[in-house]
This record gives C-alpha cells, structure tokens and sequence, in this order.
C-alpha cells in the first residue's frame, strides 16, 4: 500500500506485477501454487487496490512448470482481461 500512495501522484508509471502463488500472510511464506483462473482475477484485482490502478500495465505469470492443461484456462482467463481494461493501457 505505501507504494500504492508513492504512486498516486505519478499516473504515468507503468505498473508490473506478477501471480501465481499462493501468499501465508500470517506467517509470510509462499503457499501452494495458484491453478484456479478465477483465482488470477483475484490477483490482479487485489494489485489494482493495492497500486490505486484502475489497469496494471502488464501482468506477469510467476511459475513457469505448470503443465498445458493446468496452464491453459489461466492463459484463457488472462486473454479476456484487457479488452476489459484490466490489464494494459
């Protein structure tokens, strides 16, 4: 959230960020790898809070062993987001 406020003054930023584990915030640690593609929007909704962002410029995807069809319907799922604006400017 600090960099969120840093960054409210500065539209012209361009914001990166990533998914795909799971975070233990009460002992903050990594979890368990993030599979479900409704969980990437729940990502990339809880950055846009947290960068004060109505888009983030580019979202990246954080593991890079998952298997095709694990992988498939996140990068299906990821596809939709910037003709909805969330993704990209």
């Amino acid at each position: 959230m600090v960099l969120g406020k840093a960054l409210t003054s500065h539209p012209d930023v361009t914001v990166v960020t990533k998914f795909g584990w799971a975070i233990d915030t009460q002992v903050k640690t990594l979890g368990d790898m993030v599979t479900d593609p409704a969980m990437v929007r729940v990502s990339l909704d809880a950055s846009r809070k947290r960068f004060g962002r109505d888009h983030i410029d580019l979202l990246l995807m954080h593991p890079n062993d998952m298997d095709i069809a694990t992988a498939t319907p996140i990068f299906d799922e990821l596809d939709r987001m910037p003709a909805e604006g969330a993704i990209g400017g």
